[in-house]
């Protein structure tokens, strides 16, 4: 893919700079946008951008999360992977252990319920503990749980998660959101990274080819399931920019993360 531009970033949650939330905050310009930065910072701009893809991390999430929060912005994301990155820092409801969700990930979540499926966000989650606060799988329901109320539409629990191995615990979509808990063993905190790879190229890899291709984001004959294809589906042969994102464990830990950012570049019309 020689006209793709790659940025990793690494940022910690707490206290160790590079800390995720001034970095965050360093991309936001004066009109509350932060893509136009990021692409500024890495020697190019949106107007050349074609497809904006966003993968995190841990902590790093938060960083993602934010770059969805501007209305511009979450038109030009194509695809979001989150590797246990959705952590929340507060409680709504500590005794009940039900977590304050940081309305971005509402936003987001919205647009994309509501959208026409050519947008997708996948994020996986692990038990794994968050100091006091909520571990990733509690918010990640609890964004589920959220967004089903701000659309009126509900998830669906799948039987599959496309053959990633290992499997998750439990798998939930709507239209192109697709979120998988799973449990302390065998992935625990840092496996979702690990996995990650393969959730691009089993799931997300096969959706964008069919939209790459002119087809409908997820294939006839699926039950009325919305996704981007069936269980165990074989990616598409891969076209220009459709090569299998790399991931690279940086960090253990809830306090450490990261965060990549890949476009194309050469814009075209979105289809």
């Amino acid at each position: 893919m020689p006209d793709a531009v790659e940025k990793f970033y690494i940022c910690n949650g707490k206290d160790i700079p590079p800390i995720c939330s001034e970095v965050s905050w360093s991309f936001r310009d004066a009109d509350g946008r932060r893509l136009p930065t990021v692409a500024q910072r890495a020697g190019t701009t949106l107007a050349d951008t074609r497809d904006i893809f966003l993968g995190a991390f841990s902590a790093g999430g938060a960083v993602l999360r934010d770059m969805t929060s501007h209305p511009e912005d979450r038109k030009l994301v194509r695809a979001m992977l989150l590797a246990d990155g959705t952590y929340s820092g507060a409680w709504a409801d500590q005794r009940n252990r039900i977590p304050l969700i940081n309305d971005f990930w509402l936003q987001w979540g919205e647009h994309l319920a509501n959208g026409d499926g050519k947008q997708m966000w996948v994020a996986t989650a692990s038990p794994s503990p968050n100091f006091n606060n909520a571990n990733g799988v509690e918010v990640l329901q609890e964004i589920r749980r959220q967004i089903e109320l701000k659309t009126g539409k509900t998830f669906t629990k799948l039987d599959h998660f496309w053959g990633v191995d290992p499997g998750p615990t439990a798998a939930y979509q709507l239209g192109s959101i697709i979120f998988a808990e799973y449990p302390l063993e065998p992935l625990a905190h840092g496996g979702n990274a690990k996995i990650a790879p393969q959730v691009w190229q089993k799931i997300m890899h096969p959706w964008l080819a069919r939209i790459r291709n002119g087809e409908a984001p997820w294939p006839e004959g699926s039950g009325g399931l919305p996704g981007p294809g069936f269980p165990g589906e074989e990616p598409s042969p891969e076209d220009e920019g459709m090569q299998v994102m790399p991931w690279v464990l940086l960090g253990t830990g809830s306090l450490f993360g990261y965060f990549l950012v890949r476009w194309l570049s050469r814009r075209r019309g979105r289809k």
